[in-house]
């Protein structure tokens, strides 16, 4: 019987576009805070989870702070982190980007991360993953390394057409973008997505229960992942759905759907995250980093940004980040 791998993980952007803890104001409009918005997001992923789904996060404060505002929750993660059904990847404390010219701060952010989750929950994040960086400097697979991620879930705008190994400036290898499993995809995107209230205006009122953002559905709807039934038939063999998004999340409806389409397909549902399915069709790849064939190791010392834009502007970053290492 195929196998229908469903994984579901959300793209948190703590500093980026609105405030972090305080409302801002822009235009007439009032931004709520991020904290908010990241609040409820995991409260969706988490009845995501009870409702029998599995759901991920891809750095280490978002739980956090989830859990210093909703301390009665912890059980519930520690049971949910120990069976997999969450997961936390090896993004650090927060999403670096990996152009800082300082090592240090690189270091400190994944090791304050590991060692929290590992005081807290007895948990260690297997992966690296860098979803939103704008290059990967040139040591950074001796770091992984000797924190014990033998490859990277995936990065952005940097490695385009890349070899399955990267040598680092000491000579670490690390396995580049080994999220990809080869499994047929479908990215899909039926998720709710906040907007500011336009009641209040993102101060808080009855209609948005005092959060000042409501939740504008998407177009897509059960129907969206119930229309995958004739590609799932024709392909008949393990297939991958994604459900992921920045400042989104997946809709109530999702899980009942992906049981209905598995039981009309008679495909075998899985609920699982992207390292869990790297580690299981990448494995070969990943345990050969220190035996790798030269052809296979990409000549590039360090990641650069493909748009000339991002390049220019950050060679300094570039340079004092050399200088560093």
């Amino acid at each position: 019987m195929p196998r229908l791998y469903v994984q579901y993980k959300n793209h948190l952007d703590l500093t980026w576009r609105r405030p972090r803890y305080l409302s801002g104001n822009t235009a007439g409009w009032t931004i709520a805070p991020y904290a908010e918005l990241q609040e409820r997001q995991i409260d969706r992923g988490f009845e995501f989870i009870r409702n029998g789904g599995a759901y991920s996060l891809e750095q280490t404060i978002s739980l956090r702070e989830y859990l210093e505002r909703n301390p009665d929750c912890e059980d519930e993660v520690r049971e949910w982190l120990r069976d997999g059904r969450l997961t936390i990847h090896g993004g650090g404390e927060s999403v670096v980007d990996y152009n800082l010219p300082d090592g240090e701060s690189i270091v400190r952010n994944h090791l304050y991360s590991r060692l929290w989750l590992k005081n807290k929950f007895g948990y260690t994040p297997r992966l690296a993953d860098c979803p939103d960086t704008f290059g990967l400097s040139a040591n950074l697979p001796e770091l992984f390394r000797q924190l014990g991620y033998p490859g990277l879930l995936m990065f952005h705008r940097v490695f385009r057409g890349h070899k399955p190994y990267w040598r680092g400036l000491s000579g670490a290898v690390t396995a580049l973008d080994s999220v990809r499993t080869g499994l047929p995809e479908a990215g899909f995107d039926a998720c709710l997505k906040c907007r500011v209230c336009t009641i209040c205006g993102g101060r808080g009122c009855p209609a948005c229960e005092g959060s000042g953002m409501y939740l504008n559905p998407q177009p897509e709807t059960a129907d969206g992942i119930l229309s995958l039934k004739q590609r799932l038939l024709a392909e008949n063999r393990d297939f991958l759905i994604s459900f992921s998004g920045e400042e989104a999340f997946a809709a109530d409806f999702a899980v009942d759907a992906l049981k209905r389409l598995a039981d009309e397909t008679g495909y075998d549902l899985v609920f699982t995250d992207s390292e869990s399915l790297s580690l299981a069709y990448n494995g070969e790849l990943l345990g050969n980093a220190d035996h790798a064939p030269e052809e296979q190791i990409d000549s590039r010392i360090e990641g650069n940004p493909v748009a000339s834009g991002c390049y220019t502007t950050r060679i300094r970053l570039k340079q004092e980040n050399r200088r560093c290492e």
